[in-house]
């Protein structure tokens, strides 16, 4: 029952990402060609802001509903009204700080920026509760629908924006049309499973505060220390070094955007129904490892390689100070794949609080380095943060996947050795593949791409035929 759950739930989420991840890459292909740097540094700071607001908002609501599984329909509707209320705090606390904030980023353009996002706390409460009761019901089919159309309404605002020439706010817009289609649709085909009901119970709420609270400390804390690259280098070298930065790593970032939520979004679920057993858990983690590992592996060597004709042909030459950076969190992305299914593990098996002193230690480490390597570009930025993460593995697995599932460290090693292997292989071949190759532009992609799925297909082939066999089983059936 469980394998033929994650089945369907791994199909409704690999077409939801691959949909998204599409309209929102074509949505940046053609906006880049109309906004500045300076633009799009605004945007990704605001962002960073707006989303801190966003976890006060949510207070941990969406992992309760998913992950506790004896809340009756009065709990429902106190947690809605709780994380009402804060979103509501939320927005008008953006409102009355946006001066701040501006002050602290030395950037008095982003004020009126941040006070249009506000907005994005009017719809929050509504995505946040309908979202985990839909992903609780493992109605995968609805939350991808709803997650189409919602990028689709985001695509169009954003080109129309662009076009007549609104800069940041095409951005702005772009994600307000995407955050009010998801929460109408949400609530529209969640509300049979847990109707709203006008009844608010702190006293009922108790019991379920604590295990939010740690939950949403920990996004706060993981979001900080995924963004103080970002955060530092605006306020060391300015916001258009900011935003050339920040473009690069959200093109860096794609691949595992498009991999990772298809896995974890329905690992959390899963993993809460085994989490009684350390051994079914277990079992469970290593195989959506092994998977998320692997498809990053298989990507990631392609944007490294190709990244300069990529930002050239598909974004145009005023971006082509992102390549090395792109290529340098091509390697950072790949090895932060490896961490990224630890948030499902640790909040399915009630152990939020072990991420959350995680996160707490490494915000004390990572900014620091950050700023070290910050006099010195972007570049240097990126390769601190790899060889960070590499350093940081022994004690993640030592601290937060052992005492949890019981994996050895040599089992962990087994899950991502073939992998990383594979990824090696392929880097190689793609490089001389580029070195020899003639062409260039367009035309060098396109055999690029012809190169790199033909190698990829043969090494996955001969490293490890197990993912091969399964990838080859799974498109047949679902696709």
């Amino acid at each position: 029952m469980i394998k033929q759950e994650a089945a369907k739930g791994v199909a409704w989420t690999t077409i939801a990402a691959l949909a998204g991840n599409l309209l929102q890459l074509l949505q940046l292909v053609w906006i880049a060609r109309y906004i500045t740097a300076v633009d799009y540094g605004l945007m990704s700071l605001t962002l960073i802001v707006v989303y801190v607001g966003q976890v006060f908002g949510d207070i941990g609501t969406s992992g309760t509903i998913v992950f506790n599984r004896s809340l009756a329909q009065d709990d429902y509707s106190n947690l809605f009204w709780l994380s009402a209320f804060m979103c509501l705090l939320m927005g008008l606390l953006l409102i009355l700080l946006a001066p701040l904030a501006g002050y602290l980023l030395n950037q008095p353009a982003i004020i009126p920026v941040i006070r249009l996002a506000s907005l994005f706390f009017l719809f929050l409460p509504f995505q946040v509760q309908y979202n985990g009761i839909l992903k609780r019901s493992l109605q995968f089919k609805r939350i991808a629908n709803a997650d189409i159309l919602s990028k689709l309404m985001a695509f169009a605002a954003g080109v129309v924006l662009a076009t007549r020439g609104y800069g940041v706010y095409a951005l702005m817009g772009s994600a307000l049309a995407g955050i009010f289609v998801n929460s109408a649709l949400l609530f529209f085909w969640g509300r049979t499973y847990a109707p709203l009901r006008m009844r608010f119970s702190l006293r009922h709420l108790r019991p379920l505060l604590k295990p939010a609270a740690f939950q949403a400390g920990n996004d706060i804390l993981n979001y900080l220390n995924f963004q103080a690259d970002t955060l530092i280098l605006a306020s060391f070298a300015g916001v258009d070094t900011a935003g050339i930065y920040s473009f690069a790593k959200n093109l860096a970032a794609r691949p595992s955007q498009l991999i990772n939520p298809i896995f974890t979004q329905v690992a959390f679920p899963l993993l809460s129904a085994v989490n009684h057993s350390v051994n079914a858990t277990r079992v469970v983690f290593k195989g959506f490892l092994g998977h998320i590992t692997m498809l990053n592996s298989l990507v990631y060597p392609f944007i490294a390689v190709f990244a300069d004709t990529i930002v050239d042909v598909f974004f145009g030459s005023r971006w082509l100070g992102a390549v090395h950076v792109l290529q340098v969190l091509s390697c950072f992305f790949l090895v932060r794949s490896i961490f990224n299914p630890l948030g499902a593990l640790l909040t399915a098996r009630g152990m939020a609080r072990r991420l959350f002193y995680w996160n707490l230690v490494l915000i004390f480490v990572l900014p620091p380095v950050v700023y070290a390597a910050a006099k010195f570009g972007p570049v240097h930025v990126a390769t601190v943060l790899v060889v960070l993460f590499l350093i940081l593995f022994l004690p993640m697995w030592r601290y937060l996947l052992f005492p949890v599932c019981g994996i050895s460290f040599q089992a962990l090693l087994r899950c991502i050795t073939r992998p990383l292997l594979t990824s090696t292989s392929l880097l190689i071949v793609l490089l001389l593949f580029k070195k020899c190759s003639p062409m260039r532009g367009g035309w060098e992609l396109v055999a690029g791409v012809i190169a790199w799925l033909f190698a990829g297909t043969v090494l996955l082939f001969l490293i490890s035929r197990s993912y091969f066999n399964e990838m080859i089983g799974f498109f047949r059936t679902k696709f």
